[in-house]
Parts: structure tokens; sequence; C-alpha cells
């Protein structure tokens, strides 16, 4: 069941200019459905697609709000479920360690709002990996570089970590760095590329692997 509801104003930040404020919500759709037990609905979900419309950029936002029968407090209200779906500012990697995502999306849900802080992020993430693939070394540098000794990272990144380390650098001793758009965006695509070689292809390749040396053993 879908329903267009009342235009409204919601609190939120918008990821297209960072601007958090209300943002003016242009149109509501419910989407209603039940369990059923046989015929006998058991239990009711709803699903709320705001989309949202910034007043400083102009930007669109889809935003998702769910609840269910299991969500009502005490008082009667309930609690809300909610995800960005538009702009993506997710990273759906299931073959890579959660740590390593939650700060992946945390990174890349400020890179429009403060670019310092955007920047020591990914360094952040830069680290973690590092730590996942047991990287010896005192030092991020260093530890960059025995992933490369050890073929773990190929040559081609060596360069990609060197930025992303100097620039996150810069933004853990100046509050006030000012970077620019294009370049903390393509810090998050080497990042993501790295992400990508690291843990997505290699799992990718094995389950081709498997599924291939599955169908040759049922022939």
């Amino acid at each position: 069941m879908k329903n267009s509801l009342t235009r409204n104003h919601i609190l939120e930040t918008c990821y297209h200019c960072g601007n958090k404020g209300l943002l003016i919500e242009e149109s509501l759709y419910l989407d209603k459905y039940y369990d059923y037990d046989e015929d006998v609905p058991i239990l009711w979900y709803e699903d709320y697609y705001h989309v949202l419309h910034c007043p400083v950029c102009h930007g669109v936002t889809l935003l998702k709000r769910s609840t269910d029968q299991t969500m009502q407090n005490r008082d009667g209200s309930y609690d809300f479920e909610r995800k960005i779906l538009y702009p993506d500012i997710s990273t759906n990697k299931r073959d890579v360690p959660k740590n390593i995502v939650s700060a992946f999306e945390s990174a890349k849900k400020v890179e429009k709002i403060d670019s310092s802080i955007c920047a020591l992020s990914l360094r952040k993430v830069l680290e973690l990996i590092c730590k996942d693939k047991k990287a010896k070394g005192s030092k991020l540098e260093k530890q960059i570089e025995d992933l490369v000794t050890k073929n773990i990272l190929p040559v081609t990144f060596d360069d990609a970590c060197k930025h992303i380390r100097l620039i996150g650098n810069e933004g853990a001793h100046d509050d006030h760095l000012s970077i620019p758009k294009s370049e903390l965006k393509t810090l998050i695509e080497f990042l993501d590329s790295i992400i990508n070689y690291l843990y997505i292809i290699p799992a990718k390749i094995k389950r081709l692997t498997e599924i291939k040396t599955d169908n040759k053993s049922n022939n």
C-alpha cells in the first residue's frame, strides 16, 4: 500500500553540500506490508520514503525510515531505523572487515562537510587495513612499505597510500585545512581501489573457483 502524504520539513544533513538543517520535504510515500499466518495478518511493517530538497544547494536526498509492530515504545511511539538511499554514502562490502567498512563510510559522510576530518579519517582507514594485514613497522609509512615488500600491495598503490598518509597528516595538524574537492575525491577513489584489490577481488576469485570446482565434480 502506497500513499502520498503531506509535505513537511526534516532536520537532516545534506551530503551534497554538508548543510545540516531543515530540509524541505517535497514528498513522502508510505509502503505498508504484513506477515501472515495463513490468511491472518500477524505483523505489520512500514517504510517511509522522504524526498528532501536542500534550500542551500538544491540537492535532492532520499531518506528511508522503517518501523514495525515490534518497535513500539511504552508511551505508544515507535522507533525508526533510518538510511540515506541517495546520495550513496554507504559502503556495501561484505568481504571487507566491518571496522574498515564503518571507518570508510564515516570518512565519506564528512567529505563535503569537513575536508580536514575526511582526510584524517581516510588515513585512519589505511591504518586499519595495515593492522588487518599484520603489516610490520611502528609508523604507517613503514607499514605500507612492508605490505609492498611482501607483494600484498602492488607498487602501483605505494604512491596512492603516500598521498593518503601525507594529506591525512596535514588534516591532523591543521584544523582549518581546506583540501580541494577534486583532490579529496581522488583520495577516496584510491582507497576504494585498495580495498577492492585486497578484499573484494580475492573473495570473488575464490567464489568463482569454488563454483567451477563444484560444477566439475557434479559432471
